[in-house]
């Protein structure tokens, strides 16, 4: 699926939808869409970013969430979705921590982010 405009992704939870639930406000600021190689929508990543604030271990559970929503809807596989964290202030140790427990995990922080690694 080749780019489009990017804009704030707001996912609804398919069975709050249909049953009228109010549910968490939730938006994430980096979402990857893409098609696999059986032509199904995937979802390679899904992020948060911030520039002047250190991300701490709490910043990836609401990309986790969106993941769950999103995963739950028919015709998206999120099976191998990796969560990402972008800062342009650093991560505090658990953060990274948690990054190295889990290989879904991805810290990028502005060397990553400008010259790779």
């Amino acid at each position: 699926m080749p780019p489009s405009s990017p804009a704030p992704a707001r996912p609804r939870h398919p069975e709050c939808s249909r049953n009228h639930i109010r549910t968490e406000s939730l938006e994430v600021d980096v979402a990857v869409f893409g098609r696999d190689d059986h032509g199904r929508e995937s979802l390679p990543a899904i992020g948060e970013a911030t520039w002047k604030a250190r991300m701490g271990r709490a910043h990836p559970t609401r990309p986790e969430r969106i993941r769950e929503l999103l995963a739950a809807r028919a015709g998206l596989d999120a099976t191998h979705t990796r969560l990402l964290c972008f800062s342009g202030d650093g991560f505090t140790d658990d953060l990274r921590t948690a990054a190295t427990d889990n290989p879904d995990l991805r810290l990028v922080d502005p060397e990553r982010l400008y010259n790779g690694s």
